[in-house]
């Protein structure tokens, strides 16, 4: 009863919805992955962020050595 719950609320605030395993391989595996695709979203965001910020600090540096 626990264990079902607590694979619920996991992966409703992972993904955004229950998924429906039945058995406890399952339930584990999606837990797994749901974890693995968030750490996968957010490293690539924070590349892409830090893509961008590097540029623009590399603009602002080259404004500031020309004046």
């Amino acid at each position: 009863m626990y264990g079902k719950a607590l694979h619920d609320v996991t992966l409703t605030t992972i993904s955004g919805e229950p998924l429906t395993a039945t058995d406890t391989f399952a339930q584990v595996l999606e837990l797994v992955l749901a974890a693995y695709s968030a750490v996968v979203f957010a490293t690539l965001a924070g590349a892409l962020g830090a893509f961008f910020l590097s540029r623009q600090r590399a603009d602002n540096s080259q404004d500031t050595s020309d004046s």
